[in-house]
């Protein structure tokens, strides 16, 4: 079975993909060039939006990231989270197509004469491979020439505890106004908001403020300042600094840092 997140897609004759009916939900088909395997192609309809198949309206997968984009773009994250409960509706769903009935009345029987009889054990299934592609098509190749272009940053597929932990984190503290703002940046999980604790705000961009630390503490001749996190050690870094303080070293770029010498958070 292979699932087919949509992270772009862009076609001359739409202008609002909201109006096509295909893609606002998740379709089956089997793929006859790949033997008949079972796919599922899945658009992304924003955070926090739980998809469904189109037919059964049974729920497969949650979008946790960005949706679908439909024009240029660049740094979006798109995360897709399957539970198991949603795995085992996909089942269900292949299933019934295959016998030409409906997913409610397949059981653990019908399951297993498909599947095999440890359909039901986590442990039994593995991912067997990860792919990413662009595919165009070009009707009028002496007229009309199409080219997509970009790459992804980066990619985890694994279970989601170990994914929120996984997300590079850069926390440090900025002045608003005249208070000091806790940040925390690179989250890539709305759950990470959770994992971080009461009083964290979203404000965007995998960002989030934790307001409330009292008046601004940093020095008045340095513009920013934060941590980053560098070969799993914590480095300090100020910017905008006339004279770096104790400890710091400067970079060709004009940030000066420090290195903590201890852990990531």
């Amino acid at each position: 079975m292979s699932v087919v997140p949509g992270s772009a897609i862009k076609r001359s004759d739409v202008t609002d993909w909201s109006t096509v009916s295909w893609f606002q939900d998740s379709s089956l088909m089997f793929d006859p060039a790949q033997g008949s395997l079972s796919v599922f192609d899945v658009p992304l309809q924003g955070l926090n939006v739980e998809g469904v198949e189109t037919n059964s309206r049974l729920p497969l997968y949650r979008s946790q990231g960005e949706g679908t984009q439909f024009a240029p773009f660049s740094k979006k994250t798109f995360d897709v989270a399957i539970e198991w409960p949603q795995f085992i509706n996909a089942l269900k769903i292949v299933v019934a197509r295959k016998n030409a009935t409906l997913p409610a009345p397949v059981g653990a029987s019908e399951l297993a004469v498909f599947w095999g009889s440890a359909w039901g054990d986590p442990s039994q299934w593995v991912l067997l491979q990860v792919e990413f592609g662009q595919e165009t098509y070009n009707p009028r190749v002496t007229t009309t020439a199409v080219e997509v272009t970009g790459a992804w940053h980066d990619l985890f597929i694994g279970p989601q505890a170990t994914a929120l932990q996984s997300v590079p984190l850069t926390q440090g503290f900025l002045c608003s106004g005249s208070t000091d703002v806790l940040y925390a940046c690179g989250v890539g999980h709305a759950a990470r908001s959770a994992l971080l604790g009461a009083g964290w705000v979203d404000v965007g961009d995998s960002c989030f403020h934790h307001v409330g630390n009292g008046a601004c503490s940093q020095a008045p001749t340095c513009a920013s300042r934060g941590v980053l996190c560098r070969q799993n050690h914590s480095i300090e870094f100020l910017c905008d600094c006339p004279t770096p303080p104790v400890g710091f070293v400067s970079t060709p770029s004009g940030i000066f840092e420090h290195d903590t010498g201890v852990g990531c958070l």
